[in-house]
């Protein structure tokens, strides 16, 4: 299983190549400069913090201590598929943003599709099933966790 998965990770591309909900695209300033262009946003304040986070967001996925692995790419609700009568999850779906990347990349994305409650808070409970799920199938290292 271990050569299987070696040689899928080489045959998928690098995140920066595209995939992981083109996240690329914030890490070299596409999003960015498409946004300062446009007459409709230009001046916002979202603008600012949009910034900030870019850049945070630029740094985590470059930080040489997180484990790379083979990413789903696009792990939101709509693509996982789960069993009805136990809520377990069954599998994944749309893996049309598969790549290599940072594992946390998956686990953030999901985090932020399934951990919140409807009034926007996050919802501790639900995170901690997560990583606890994720855990169990895939190890986290110590700047991971």
């Amino acid at each position: 299983v271990q050569g299987q998965a070696a040689a899928t990770a080489s045959a998928l591309r690098g995140f920066m190549d595209g995939g992981a909900c083109d996240v690329r695209k914030h890490l070299n300033g596409e999003y960015k400069a498409s946004l300062d262009s446009c007459d409709a946003v230009r001046g916002h304040p979202f603008l600012d913090f949009y910034e900030t986070q870019a850049e945070a967001l630029k740094n985590a996925m470059q930080t040489a201590q997180l484990p790379n692995g083979v990413l789903h790419g696009d792990p939101f609700l709509d693509n996982v598929l789960v069993d009805p009568s136990s809520g377990a999850l069954c599998g994944f779906v749309d893996f049309e943003d598969a790549c290599v990347g940072p594992v946390l990349f998956d686990i953030a994305c999901c985090a932020s599709a399934a951990c919140f409650r409807a009034d926007s808070a996050l919802d501790i409970r639900r995170l901690r099933a997560l990583m606890e799920g994720y855990a169990s199938r895939r190890s986290l290292c110590a700047i991971a966790q």
